[in-house]
């Protein structure tokens, strides 16, 4: 068996940066010997064995038996073994699995291809209809093609000699990288990575809300360079209840809005209802998004008493998107009530049939919470004719508006946050909405 001396041992980048045991190692060589040898390439460089290393020193060893890689399958089988080469092994953080994966990965490419070349010309030897086959197998799940992006294969292979699957390595990458661009957001993120018992989805998930965050304000600081302090396309950057009043009495035909129901936001159902009491015109109606569970506290907020609206019917949105869980109540959710109110005795066009159930084409494109136009357009065109106001103090991402514009209507709209105003007033300089 070959030795060399640890002095000229060149160890080099190592995926392992927690050497773990090392006393428990070196007592284990002192009374078993050395199991394995570790591995180097002819010019001395480590490939394996960094622990045996850090061991033999500790016993103050100067030489140590080692294997030559002759070659590139030769190193990729000791990388392979590099993290289960002994029986005191330290388990990999995930950070330390993902810099070994990341070393293997690139050889486990040049191996496959040179192996799918050599069964190529085994096959094309053969000649007649036997012509390209007779391919030697290699560990890649999928045929090695030239062209074709086979990291996915390469980095399963990889992450098959770490204690984690491809999919975990590739949110530890993912973090990794977003961190050499930006160590300021993520680098405590990295740091938690490094760390023995690391749960890389919860990491994973701080790292999606750090980048949400991030981007998020960057959007804000665009809109704010950008927004214009006075209406452009009817939408408003301001308080929308304290602008509307602005509106003239009795001069909305219909008020379609969403907005948000949470238990906190339940008073602004009071303004709204008292806003569409003012500037519908009679038989003018109001529909609003409401939540099941805040159904009753809704409905006496829009309409108390002394209000001129009424409660007229509760209409059906049939989700087809994603479902939601209210947990609270053991429920998943698969429709949302539209509640509709009209100002008056009865609605101002009864001879118009209109479905109270709709069904909803889910958008998220411009909005966390965006409705679809779907929903919008099926009420407006039917409540309101060409020309008419219609009025949403809820702007979000522009829906309302957007729907009123392209049936002809005139529209007002508001909100006080900077980036859903500028993505409203985007929208409806689009030409093609």
């Amino acid at each position: 068996m070959p030795t060399r001396n640890l002095s000229d041992i060149v160890i080099g980048d190592r995926s392992r940066k927690n050497m773990g045991d090392i006393a428990g190692l070196a007592v284990s060589i002192q009374k078993l010997g050395l199991l394995q040898p570790i591995g180097i390439r002819p010019d001395n460089t480590l490939v394996c064995g960094e622990r045996r290393i850090c061991a033999y020193r500790m016993l103050d060893r100067d030489t140590i038996d080692v294997n030559v890689c002759k070659g590139l399958e030769d190193e990729l089988k000791m990388l392979e073994a590099e993290r289960d080469e002994n029986t005191c092994r330290e388990p990999m953080t995930p950070l330390e699995a993902e810099n070994h994966q990341q070393k293997l990965m690139p050889k486990y490419k040049a191996v496959n291809e040179v192996a799918q070349q050599k069964g190529r010309e085994e096959g094309a030897s053969k000649g007649g209809k036997t012509a390209g086959r007779g391919r030697t197998k290699i560990a890649s799940p999928t045929t090695y093609r030239k062209g074709k992006d086979h990291s996915k294969e390469t980095a399963h292979q990889a992450a098959a000699s770490t204690d984690y699957s491809a999919a975990t390595l590739k949110k530890v990458t993912e973090v990794r990288e977003a961190a050499e661009k930006d160590p300021k957001t993520y680098k405590p993120l990295v740091d938690e990575l490094g760390e023995k018992g690391a749960k890389v989805d919860r990491i994973h998930k701080k790292f999606k809300a750090a980048t949400k965050e991030k981007e998020d304000k960057a959007a804000a600081a665009t809109a704010k360079r950008k927004l214009k302090s006075v209406a452009e396309n009817g939408v408003y950057h301001s308080n929308s209840f304290e602008l509307a009043k602005s509106i003239p009495d009795e001069s909305c035909a219909l008020v379609f809005t969403d907005p948000p129901y949470d238990r906190k936001a339940l008073p602004m159902f009071g303004d709204l209802g008292g806003l569409a009491d003012r500037i519908l015109v009679d038989g003018g109606s109001l529909i609003t998004y409401c939540g099941q569970y805040v159904l009753r506290e809704v409905i006496d907020f829009v309409s108390p008493e002394q209000s001129s609206l009424r409660l007229f019917w509760i209409a059906c949105c049939l989700h087809t998107g994603g479902t939601a869980q209210m947990r609270e109540y053991g429920i998943k959710v698969k429709w949302k009530p539209m509640l509709w109110f009209v100002k008056g005795e009865f609605r101002r066009d009864r001879e118009t049939w209109i479905d109270d159930l709709v069904v909803s084409k889910e958008e998220k494109t411009h909005h966390p919470w965006q409705q679809s136009i779907v929903e919008a357009k099926h009420f407006i065109e039917p409540l309101s004719r060409k020309g008419e106001l219609v009025v949403d103090p809820f702007c979000g991402g522009g829906t309302t508006a957007v729907a009123a514009k392209d049936l002809g209507r005139q529209w007002w709209t508001a909100d006080i946050n900077e980036t859903h105003v500028l993505t409203a007033r985007n929208r409806l300089n689009d030409t093609n909405i």
